[in-house]
């Protein structure tokens, strides 16, 4: 390869770079762009956290009603047993005698 033909290729490898580079520039426009995505990806994302919240709050308050309810349930299993108990052990001793 002569001097002149290595000249020429560095000449449009450097040419090749230079377009590359500008290429991957950020331009204003491309700027304005990625900005708008992003704002956009915040919004969903907000969005979608708001709905989360909300969700997680509903499913709380349920949890609670359901504690509510269990501890109710507990309250007259134990009153039952009480009052059931001392007839169950009076009915068992009618029947051994």
């Amino acid at each position: 390869m002569s001097a002149l033909e290595a000249a020429e290729r560095r000449l449009v490898d450097a040419l090749a770079r230079l377009e590359a580079a500008l290429v991957l520039r950020p331009t204003p426009e491309r700027l304005e762009a990625e900005r708008t995505r992003l704002q956009t990806q915040l919004a969903t994302l907000d969005h979608d956290c708001e709905l989360l919240r909300a969700e997680c709050d509903r499913l709380r308050r349920e949890l609670e009603e359901v504690q509510a309810r269990c501890r109710r349930l507990e309250e007259a299993a134990a009153e039952i047993d009480r009052r059931l108990g001392p007839l169950v052990e009076e009915l068992d001793e009618l029947i051994r005698s």
